[in-house]
């Protein structure tokens, strides 16, 4: 019986043979997405002792909740900045109006630039490797629960996926 646990070890087997991705850097991702060592060295077919080494080592804690603090201020900051950006900008078209109800003067070409700029660091935020890797496990347990055979079916272009993902990224 295929499992998600099956079809997540084929996935990882597949980066590491296949995405030139070490087990370290794979385990990594996982435990940033919440496993249990236990459950990684299981899935890396390593001792539970060489993942907490590998964890020990690289900081992995420390660095999870590093992240997500600096990703939260960073996106706060930039969300921050987007809604001056907005307020200054709804000024700036109500003094127009004011001075003429018929205005047709038009945001200038920087200033929409600059709130797409700001727009776009927080959608490339979300776009790391290992987001991918969390929407893809996701997607095959949803499908796994509703039809094994299909979530047996998606695993291979699920895993073509994430390499041309990882290759881009």
């Amino acid at each position: 019986m295929v499992t998600h646990r099956n079809i997540l070890i084929k996935y990882l087997v597949f980066c590491i043979d296949i995405c030139a991705m070490n087990k370290r850097d794979a385990a990594q991702i996982l435990y940033r997405e919440g496993y249990s060592q236990a459950d990684i060295a299981e899935m890396m077919k390593v001792s539970t002792n060489t993942v907490s080494k590998w964890s020990t080592d690289g900081r992995w804690k420390e660095k999870k909740v590093s992240e997500e603090l600096l990703a939260d201020n960073s996106v706060q900051r930039i969300i921050k900045l987007i809604d001056y950006q907005t307020r200054a900008l709804e000024r700036r078209v109500d003094s127009w109006l004011k001075e003429d109800e018929d205005s047709t003067k038009l945001i200038e070409r920087g200033d929409i630039d600059a709130l797409q700029k700001l727009y776009t660091t927080i959608r490339q935020d979300a776009k790391k490797f290992s987001d991918y890797v969390h929407v893809i496990k996701e997607l095959l347990t949803f499908v796994q629960h509703r039809d094994l055979e299909l979530a047996q079916r998606l695993t291979e272009p699920a895993d073509e996926f994430i390499n041309e993902k990882r290759k881009v990224l």
